[in-house]
């Protein structure tokens, strides 16, 4: 009798059976006529298979349309952003904004923009 035991012992220790029991219990609804059972469990394995592939492919056609790629106007480095949304230049610190797929400067109404020349640095270059 010990040895038929230690025979039951090695069929339970096959490294498989966990996957075995499962096709005998899904084989064995379906005689029973359970079978509804068994599609349910396949439908819902299958859900939860496909419904993360659909959310990535949503996600990456909702970025491929909402993000701009585009430079700082203030010190021309890359940049990243959304549409229409505020952003800021990660060198300079500038506050921008996102419009028709570029980046500008965000500043009051009230604000001139003015560039600097040094004239000193002119004059000097034209006597020399």
């Amino acid at each position: 009798m010990n040895s038929y035991f230690s025979r039951l012992l090695s069929i339970n220790n096959f490294g498989s059976s966990c996957f075995v029991n499962l096709l005998l219990l899904i084989l064995l609804l379906g005689l029973v006529g359970l079978s509804w059972i068994v599609n349910g469990l396949l439908v819902i394995l299958g859900v939860i298979t496909i419904i993360p592939v659909i959310i990535l492919l949503i996600f990456k056609w909702w970025l491929k349309h909402n993000l701009v790629y585009g430079n700082c106007p203030v010190c021309n480095s890359k940049l990243t952003g959304f549409k229409n949304m505020k952003s800021y230049c990660l060198n300079c610190g500038e506050t921008l904004e996102s419009q028709n797929d570029e980046f500008h400067r965000n500043i009051p109404v009230s604000t001139v923009d003015v560039e600097i020349v040094d004239s000193y640095d002119n004059q000097t270059d034209e006597s020399s």
